[in-house]
């Protein structure tokens, strides 16, 4: 899947982009809580993955609705953020109407096969085109965090975030969802993935990942 070349900033209310000492680009996340002047520091192009875990959701909601505001940043949610309304197939065409992503429909709908290939999904013609067709209100969880992963992958994020697709999960489902990390890194190897999630019991370790804790400064 080719991606377009990212733009050189992202820019918003809440997010903006920042020099590192390295030469590297950073995104600062003004924290909508605790002391006056936090914020969350994120590396830009560098393949991290980052991780939010709180107790209280409104805080989470805050800060996922000022990330939803910038340019660049894709947002998994729990139930995928898909349009009831809309079939799956014009779901995942969503990102290319707003954003423009300048590719042709045969282009388009290339990387759409691809894509939901790349998630596991059976893509023969005759499967493919009755998936593409159902709506989301067919859907189990999985099924619409997986559309909703899809889609994100087809607007080349600069930050992917993925908001509590963890929560009502089975094990299997869930080492299901942990392999799309993997997937992500292996499409976008320098871009940067975010999961924010609330705290409940059973919440999966991510190995490797940046706590935002240590990412906090004042």
């Amino acid at each position: 899947m080719a991606a377009p070349s990212p733009a050189n900033s992202i820019s918003a209310r809440f997010l903006k982009a920042l020099p590192a000492e390295s030469g590297g680009r950073h995104i600062s996340v003004s924290l909508p809580w605790g002391e006056s002047g936090n914020r969350l520091d994120i590396a830009l192009d560098r393949g991290a993955t980052y991780r939010l875990v709180t107790r209280v959701e409104a805080q989470n909601r805050m800060l996922l609705d000022a990330l939803a505001r910038c340019h660049g940043v894709a947002i998994v949610s729990q139930n995928g953020g898909l349009l009831y309304h809309l079939s799956l197939r014009e779901n995942l065409r969503l990102p290319s109407l707003f954003h423009g992503t300048g590719e042709s429909e045969a282009e388009l709908e290339r990387d759409t096969v691809n894509t939901l290939r790349h998630c596991g999904l059976d893509t023969t013609p005759e499967a493919l085109a009755a998936w593409l067709d159902a709506s989301p209100a067919r859907l189990g969880k999985l099924e619409r965090r997986l559309t909703g992963f899809a889609r994100a992958l087809l607007s080349y994020p600069e930050i992917l975030v993925f908001e509590n697709v963890f929560e009502g999960l089975t094990r299997l489902e869930t080492e299901l969802v942990l392999d799309w990390r993997r997937l992500f890194h292996r499409e976008f190897p320098f871009r940067s993935l975010l999961f924010v999630d609330v705290d409940f019991l059973g919440l999966p370790e991510l190995n490797d990942c940046i706590s935002c804790t240590a990412a906090i400064t004042h």
